[in-house]
């Protein structure tokens, strides 16, 4: 998770790993939590048509779940071959590796990916499955975002006393009162204080201010984090004209909430939008390269 302190009016990332230092404080910061483990099957059985039976789309997003028996299965009243299963888990775990974890903050560009995700998937279930076995797919996917999203509220809620400033893009803040932030601040102070350092890195932790309540690097305008995560789920990536409205529209969104987190830094910002529309194009095409992975495998070759 990470913590933004105020240093002569300039933001600075700081880390717990601050062992591993490079010139530029480490983003991560926090207890990094194992990825999200799935929801147990509810009523996991066997039919007299021999249906593995699963009540839960979690058949397909959980780690705990296996259907080495390979049985068809019914997900939420819908029929899934063993082969569906065995295609759509596969598209599920490519897409879900590069995609936000809820284990760390959770900046606006993170909602952008998760509608990506969302956006790959439903391009898959609508020309490989039926209406019904796409519907089930899809919420399968948005419940998992969704319990994403309220894994890292739980995180940062178990790790610091927090509370939030209304009307910023970045309001999220802890107090300083608990005993990690107490370590963590010595931490700096020591850092400042080591000769092995080079001299610009010990001037960038001298300067950090270490007193009054900290900033939290996770998106607090859920309004427009439900508004990015939404658009992206829907833009038609490959057409030119609709993507680059889309990049536009989120320029337009995300300057204002870029110069508040870099103290009204035009340059930063601008890197950081021009990093975001990279981030956005690599994960689209390896999102993109799951669905193609997992449509040559749905593919009948029988005659």
């Amino acid at each position: 998770m990470s913590i933004v302190t105020d240093a002569n009016g300039f933001h600075e990332r700081v880390s717990q790993d601050v062992s591993n230092f490079r010139g530029t404080p480490p983003r991560q910061i926090g207890k990094a939590l194992e990825g999200l483990q799935g929801k147990k099957l509810e009523g996991h059985s066997l039919s007299s048509e021999n249906l593995a039976i699963a009540r839960s789309e979690s058949v397909f997003t959980s780690k705990s779940y296996s259907n080495a028996a390979s049985k068809d299965v019914v997900v939420d009243g819908v029929n899934f071959s063993a082969e569906d299963v065995e295609d759509i888990r596969g598209l599920l775990k490519d897409v879900f590796s590069n995609a936000p974890k809820g284990t760390s903050d959770l900046g606006y560009a993170d909602y952008a990916k998760m509608g990506l995700a969302e956006n790959a998937v439903r391009s898959y279930a609508e020309k490989n499955l039926t209406g019904e076995q796409a519907e089930v797919v899809n919420r399968a996917v948005s419940n998992y975002f969704d319990e994403v999203i309220k894994k890292e509220d739980e995180l940062i809620r178990g790790t610091y006393t927090t509370y939030t400033i209304d009307n910023l893009y970045y309001g999220k803040r802890y107090d300083g009162t608990d005993e990690i932030i107490r370590k963590m601040r010595q931490a700096i102070r020591d850092l400042a204080k080591n000769p092995n350092l080079p001299e610009q890195a010990r001037q960038t932790f001298a300067n950090t201010s270490l007193d009054g309540p900290g900033m939290i690097l996770s998106a607090s305008n859920m309004e427009l984090a439900g508004n990015i995560r939404s658009k992206f789920s829907t833009v038609n990536w490959n057409d030119d004209k609709e993507r680059n409205a889309l990049l536009n529209q989120y320029r337009d969104w995300m300057r204002p909430a870029y110069l508040e987190l870099y103290a009204g830094s035009s340059k930063f910002t601008e890197a950081k939008l021009s990093e975001d529309f990279d981030l956005f194009s690599s994960f689209f095409e390896q999102a993109n390269k799951a669905v193609e992975r997992a449509a040559v495998g749905h593919i009948d070759f029988q005659i």
